[in-house]
């Protein structure tokens, strides 16, 4: 009896048992089975309608794992039980030792002798055990190391380079904390920019063997890394920069302006320029931006009318030193106002 054949059967069953979540979830496989026929435009064969409900499996799961990151053991609950409805229709899962025979094949079959050859390597193991339940990161042949080769050296845009290569070996979570600080905690850029084995940080290009990282593995590395948090109040005597943004569209620029440089004072004087921006900025409404991981900080935009840019500037201007104030002659009205403000 095919899988369809057998949905139709249980479907029946549990209208006459009255059992409405086994009915919801079989009616639900059924329905995906039907809405992919109709992709196909043709019947689907075994190993597909199999291959479907992993999908579905797959889905629940991963559903689960962030119900229970947001505190929701009632939904963690709902999703377990009619998870096992689903895996009931599942084939035998493969065991332990025909992955490890599947994958041993695999390394010889492939050729594979660098971590940047694994993802071909699990591929043509995947090949072999169709048909078998699996769980991706049992097949994983190895996990990712704790040391990792680097090369890296300066970026010249747009130009060809002469600068010497620096080798260098990374920490995992020193490598994870730079990439982060590029792609922010996004699991899908973090995943891509392993296996691309690239990134430029900082002016400079970085290189190593690809990490074939399953998105499992990534979403745990990502764990300890702060999340955004709009409830967070604004405190912009804590801020330790404040981004000018001049212009817009193509026009657009963003100068940084220190704590440190912004509070040097004119000699006799009460106010420091930082002192200026703080005080403005105690009176607006700032909107939550983000978490920037490459500063540890939160960020906070005010947005200027012209009206309010023109007098701000003039008043930093007035109240800085004469070597700040040359720095910041060429300096023109801000559109807004974005406070750098670290998490503690």
């Amino acid at each position: 009896m095919s899988l369809a054949e057998q949905l139709k059967k249980d479907i029946v069953a549990a209208m006459k048992g009255k059992e409405e979540m086994r009915l919801s979830v079989l009616r639900m496989a059924k329905a995906a089975l039907q809405l992919k026929e109709v992709e196909k435009m043709r019947p689907l064969d075994e190993t597909e309608s199999i291959q479907l409900l992993q999908t579905l499996v797959k889905q629940r799961k991963e559903s689960i794992d962030q119900f229970a990151k947001g505190g929701r053991q009632d939904l963690v609950d709902k999703e377990n039980a009619e998870l096992k409805f689903l895996e009931a229709y599942l084939p035998a899962g493969a065991s332990e030792a025909e992955m490890d025979a599947a994958i041993a094949k695999a390394i010889v079959d492939t050729g594979a002798t660098s971590m940047k050859q694994m993802g071909g390597v699990v591929k043509a193991a995947k090949e072999a055990l169709t048909g078998k339940a699996l769980d991706g990161k049992a097949l994983s042949p190895m996990p990712l190391p704790e040391q990792i080769p680097v090369r890296y050296t300066e970026e010249d845009a747009g130009f060809i380079s002469v600068r010497p290569v620096v080798k260098q070996t990374f920490r995992l979570h020193e490598l994870v904390d730079m990439v982060v600080s590029v792609a922010g905690k996004d699991a899908a850029r973090v995943q891509q920019i392993f296996r691309s084995g690239t990134v430029i940080y900082n002016g400079y290009r970085y290189w190593w063997d690809a990490l074939p990282a399953e998105r499992e593995e990534i979403e745990r590395l990502l764990i300890p890394f702060p999340e955004d948090d709009p409830s967070r109040p604004f405190e912009p005597e804590k801020a330790t920069a404040v981004l000018l943004e001049i212009g817009g569209g193509a026009q657009r620029t963003v100068v940084e302006i220190s704590r440190q440089d912004a509070s040097a004072k004119k000699l006799f004087a009460k106010h420091s320029p930082w002192d200026v921006l703080t005080a403005f900025a105690a009176g607006k409404t700032a909107r939550y931006e983000k978490y920037a991981h490459a500063r540890r900080a939160d960020l906070f935009r005010i947005s200027l009318p012209f009206d309010q840019a023109q007098p701000l500037l003039a008043a930093m201007l007035a109240a800085a030193p004469r070597k700040l104030k040359h720095r910041w002659s060429t300096l023109r009205p801000p559109a807004a106002l974005t406070f750098v403000c670290p998490r503690k």
